[in-house]
């Protein structure tokens, strides 16, 4: 069945003869797996089979129903007044330690040192023993920083809420933090 090239069987027979075996089966392989990426890979005559026929146009979908432009309908009812809020005490603070626009049960806000805002609740049993404050700095503020509020005032009454503005600004050796007067938000929930 096989002819041995030279009467004998040789490394270089068998090498030659595997490696037409699996060029073969490689280029089946490869048959199997072809990919076509460009139209231009097909016979014109088959790619205009594949196209087929344009089929009838559908109803328009919801978004294009949607899009088209109509006449505007009558104003809705006025909504009626929510429910009252929980927190319990809110306020916005100026720079130089006043009470501005709408607030609640704000009893006294005292700037007692630079960056540094003593909170005095009107409504009793609020203090910092037994309830948190949120603080964050007005965007209306002239320098970037942070509002920190102290569940232990340093500088105010243990009744009252302390709340200190400090800005960060860069020095030549590293970033340096003070105690600057900003204006900030806070609620008491």
């Amino acid at each position: 069945m096989f002819k041995i090239m030279g009467g004998r069987l040789s490394y270089a027979n068998v090498a030659a003869t595997l490696a037409l075996v699996l060029s073969m089966s490689g280029g089946a392989l490869a048959a199997n797996h072809y990919l076509i990426n460009s139209t231009r890979q097909i016979n014109p005559r088959v790619l205009k089979r594949l196209r087929g026929t344009t089929g009838p146009q559908g109803p328009p979908g919801p978004a294009t129903l949607s899009a088209q432009p109509g006449l505007s309908g009558p104003p809705g009812a006025a909504g009626g007044t929510g429910p009252a809020g929980t927190a319990r005490a809110f306020g916005a603070v100026t720079a130089a330690g006043l009470v501005s626009g709408p607030s609640r049960n704000v009893a006294t806000v005292t700037q007692v040192a630079t960056g540094k805002y003593c909170i005095a609740a009107s409504e009793p049993g609020v203090s910092p023993s037994n309830t948190l404050i949120v603080v964050a700095l007005d965007a209306s503020g002239t320098n970037g920083g942070n509002a920190l509020a102290r569940s232990h005032p340093l500088n105010c009454p243990a009744e009252q809420f302390e709340v200190d503005t400090i800005v960060y600004r860069e020095t030549g050796t590293g970033i340096l933090s003070e105690y600057h007067a900003e204006p900030f938000t806070f609620t008491i929930p």
